[in-house]
């Protein structure tokens, strides 16, 4: 099997190209482990397979609309947004 044909039936069964499969998949993951307590944002980016802490914040400020530190606040301590 070669490259084109393999990536040609990722996308008709998934809809997506692999590459952006596998972004989605591992900003969902890194969401679901920000709200760990015990993680924080480096060893998230690191157990997503993204070592570039700088790359890891930019591509979540992209998918989620804020930085993996402000999520992982906002989830961690809901009510310190309304002082």
């Amino acid at each position: 099997m070669n490259e084109s044909y393999l990536c040609r039936l990722f996308k008709n069964e998934t809809g997506k190209n692999i590459i952006n499969y596998l972004n989605d998949y591992r900003m969902e993951r890194a969401r679901k482990l920000l709200t760990n307590p015990d993680l924080n944002v480096r060893e998230v980016a690191a157990s997503i397979g993204i070592e570039n802490q700088f790359y890891f914040n930019r591509m979540f400020r992209k998918y989620y609309g804020q930085s993996p530190s402000e999520f992982k606040k906002k989830v961690l301590f809901p009510d310190s947004q309304n002082s």
